[in-house]
């Protein structure tokens, strides 16, 4: 696996948690545990977190306003 860029993956993941994403962090504490000796099966969550960052585009962190 180290022909995968794995940690450039890990960090794109983690830009988009702390950028817009914070539903995703709890993944990306795990994902970055393995940085040093990623396996398929790394590899594969990576891709599974893709996958679902891509399934929900359209959700975003939303301020919300009161009225006084």
């Amino acid at each position: 696996m180290k022909s995968a860029p794995y940690a450039l993956a890990v960090g794109s993941v983690m830009y988009a948690m702390v950028a817009r994403r914070p539903d995703i962090s709890h993944v990306v504490g795990v994902i970055s545990i393995f940085m040093h000796n990623p396996g398929r099966s790394h590899w594969n969550a990576i891709k599974h977190v893709f996958r679902y960052l891509a399934g929900t585009n359209d959700h975003d962190i939303l301020s919300v306003r009161t009225q006084l």
